[in-house]
């Protein structure tokens, strides 16, 4: 009885550190919608949702700001996973859905 009670804690403890939600927020300054994950004390997913062609350079400009914050003014590497808008000046078709901006976010401890 107690290796079976043994076996279910080990796995439980497992098991919830893989438990991670998204947090949804939303940045006044930037009047973006976005979507935080903490995966360790130094990475981060963020998602930040697409809502037009003419708004990705508010986004390009939070997801650096916001970047800095969450490393808290230490150098940081972000990794695009999905979501690089194309541009073209000026369009001969109509722009289709542009993915969400999805990247991973790593913060750089001062001796990398």
């Amino acid at each position: 009885m107690k290796k079976v009670t043994a076996t279910l804690i080990l796995i439980f403890v497992f098991f919830s550190n893989f438990n991670v939600a998204a947090e949804s927020l939303y940045d006044f300054d930037h009047k973006v919608y976005y979507d935080q994950i903490k995966l360790s004390d130094t990475k981060y997913q963020l998602e930040i949702r697409s809502d037009s062609y003419q708004h990705f350079t508010q986004q390009s400009v939070f997801l650096l700001r916001h970047s800095s914050l969450l490393c808290k003014g230490s150098t940081y590497t972000l990794k695009v996973l999905a979501g690089v808008q194309s541009f073209d000046a000026i369009p001969t078709v109509p722009r289709g859905y542009q993915p969400n901006l999805k990247v991973l976010l790593t913060c750089n401890s001062i001796s990398d």
